[in-house]
C-alpha cells in the first residue's frame, strides 16, 4: 500500500536523521556507514510490499471503479481464489462528492448478471463507510470458497436517495487469507433490475 510505503520511508528518513543539533558534524550524520542507504529501504522486500506500492488506485489497496447513481446499474470485479481459504470482499466508498449507500455480492464465474451463476454471498452495512453516504453503511462479504476457481463481485448502490452526487465513486479489494487477490473489470455500468 502507498500510505504504508511512505509511512515507512518517512519512518527511515527521521530515524536517519539527527532530531536536534548535537554540535556533531552534519556531514558525519549524513554520509556515516551506519546509516540507512535510501536504495535498501525501497528495495527491501519487508519494507514495501511490491504488488502494494504498485498499486496507484488508492492509499487503501484495491481497485477504483464509479457507477451512475442508479439502483439499475453495477459494475462487476472478477477474482481467481483458492479452495478452503477465506475471502474477504470489501466496498468501500472514497470522496464525500460521491459517496452512496454501497451494496453488494459475490457470484461464481465473471458475470454478475449471469443467470447460471450460482450465488455465494451478499453484503450490506457491515461497516462504517471511509465518507459515510446520508444513510446506509459500506459492504463486506466473507466466505470460503469450496470449490476454489472464478468469482465475481458485484457493486451496486442500495437507493438512489442515498447518492451525494451523479455518480457514485468506490474502492473494492479482495484478500485471501489476508494476501491480495488481483481483480479485473468484467463488467462495467451494466443494467441490472432486481
Amino acid at each position: 500500500m502507498r500510505l504504508r510505503g511512505l509511512s515507512f520511508a518517512l519512518l527511515l528518513t527521521v530515524a536517519g536523521c539527527p532530531s536536534t543539533d548535537d554540535g556533531g558534524d552534519d556531514d558525519d550524520a549524513v554520509d556515516d556507514d551506519d546509516a540507512v542507504d535510501d536504495d535498501d529501504a525501497v528495495d527491501d522486500d519487508d519494507a514495501v510490499d511490491d504488488d502494494d506500492a504498485a498499486d496507484d488506485d488508492d492509499a487503501a489497496g484495491g481497485d477504483e471503479g464509479t457507477i451512475p447513481c442508479s439502483i439499475e446499474v453495477i459494475d462487476g470485479w472478477s477474482f481467481t481464489a483458492e479452495t478452503g481459504a477465506e475471502v474477504v470482499v470489501r466496498i468501500d466508498s472514497i470522496s464525500a462528492a460521491d459517496t452512496a449507500d454501497l451494496a453488494g455480492w459475490v457470484n461464481t464465474g465473471d458475470d454478475p448478471v449471469d443467470p447460471t451463476a450460482e450465488f455465494i454471498l451478499g453484503g450490506d452495512d457491515e461497516f462504517a463507510c471511509a465518507f459515510p453516504p446520508a444513510f446506509g453503511r459500506c459492504p463486506e462479504i466473507v466466505f470460503t470458497p469450496d470449490p476454489g476457481g472464478t468469482f465475481v463481485a458485484a457493486v451496486q448502490i442500495t437507493s438512489d436517495a442515498s447518492c451525494a452526487g451523479g455518480t457514485v465513486g468506490y474502492v473494492v479489494t479482495a484478500t485471501q487469507s489476508g494476501a491480495d487477490l488481483d481483480l479485473t473489470l468484467s463488467a462495467d455500468d451494466v443494467a441490472y433490475s432486481r
